[in-house]
C-alpha cells in the first residue's frame, strides 16, 4: 500500500510509495510486537509514535532517500509479547 508496511520477525520496514498528490499519509492503531504504533510518512520522511502495553511511549523519526526503506527495530520502540 502506500505506507508500505513489512513486518518481518526482528524489524518493521516502511517503505513510502506516495502518489505525487499526497503529502504524507498516516495509519493508527497498528499492532507491532505487542505496542500500538502510529505511523506517518512523507517521501522521505517515517514519523512513529508508540505506546506499550505498560503504557511507556517513545516517538522516532527515521529519515531516508527517496524510494529508500526505514526500519524500525524491536528496540526502538517499546514495546512487549504477549
Amino acid at each position: 500500500g502506500v505506507i508500505g508496511l513489512d513486518p518481518k520477525p526482528d524489524a518493521l520496514h516502511i517503505t513510502p510509495r506516495l502518489p505525487k498528490v499526497l503529502e504524507f499519509a498516516a495509519v493508527r492503531d497498528v499492532s507491532w510486537r505487542g505496542a500500538k504504533l502510529c505511523i506517518r510518512v512523507m517521501s522521505t520522511t517515517v514519523k512513529i509514535d508508540g505506546t506499550a502495553a505498560d503504557g511507556s511511549t517513545a516517538s522516532l523519526q527515521l529519515d531516508i532517500q527517496l524510494g529508500e526503506t526505514a526500519v524500525l527495530n524491536a528496540s526502538d520502540i517499546p514495546t512487549h509479547k504477549n
